[in-house]
């Protein structure tokens, strides 16, 4: 399904030579993910959510959530975050999206994008199970090759439900996922992941937790009071 096209959106569409800070028709099968995995209850929620939006509704959310993009060598295009939304758009069977070509870094070599990437922190390099920092050659070429990390999944479940602050911090999930994966045994089943949440949150509210993203001791304590 193609519905920027069906419903007419004036844009400039370009998947090669946009300038920086240019928007963008993007096909989401083109778009290089920057990070090994995602938390695939946070994508299977946000597509059944977008199963009920209307075609003006979906219109507005793909304008409101921008991809964010980097120009690579060879005219690559990298996404630097929305990994689930844009995922979630696939499972729906939509195959464009609206991005924003943040930096044009394509007159590098691979070695020295790779290095800017790596200094800008515009890219995680840990897979499903926490191992790296992985060679970015090894990074899937594709969104729908992302993995599964129930840990990320676990991060996000906390988030929503308060056990930390949302900030713009790229990949702060990630770094909560981390943190709790070396605290809390779970599997990939969703009951199980939903049952860590409570020890999650309680974990988040720990000293250990000071300098990760979002750290919101307080908040902690009042959810953990209010059980």
């Amino acid at each position: 399904m193609h519905l920027l096209g069906v419903i007419g959106i004036a844009l400039f569409v370009q998947t090669a030579g946009a300038a920086s800070n240019t928007t963008i028709e993007v096909e989401l099968r083109d778009l290089r993910p920057t990070q090994f995995s995602v938390g695939r209850l946070e994508v299977e929620e946000r597509a059944e959510n977008m199963k009920t939006w209307s075609s003006k509704k979906l219109k507005e959310e793909l304008y409101t959530h921008e991809m964010p993009l980097i120009r690579g060598p060879g005219g690559e295009l990298y996404l630097t975050d929305r990994h689930h939304f844009a995922q979630a758009l696939l499972e729906i069977g939509e195959t464009h999206a609206i991005g924003r070509v943040m930096h044009d870094w394509s007159d590098l070599s691979i070695d020295d994008f790779w290095k800017r990437m790596k200094k800008e922190e515009k890219c995680f390099l840990f897979d499903s199970e926490g191992s790296g920092p992985f060679d970015p050659d090894l990074l899937p070429k594709r969104l729908s090759q992302l993995q599964n990390d129930p840990y990320r999944s676990l991060a996000w479940l906390v988030r929503i439900q308060g056990g930390y602050k949302k900030t713009r911090v790229l990949y702060a999930e990630f770094q909560w996922a981390q943190y709790f994966r070396s605290r809390i045994a779970i599997t990939k089943r969703k009951r199980n992941i939903e049952n860590a949440v409570p020890e999650a949150i309680r974990l988040a509210g720990l000293p250990d937790a000071k300098d990760l993203p979002g750290y919101d001791p307080k908040a902690c304590k009042a959810l953990i009071g209010s059980e």
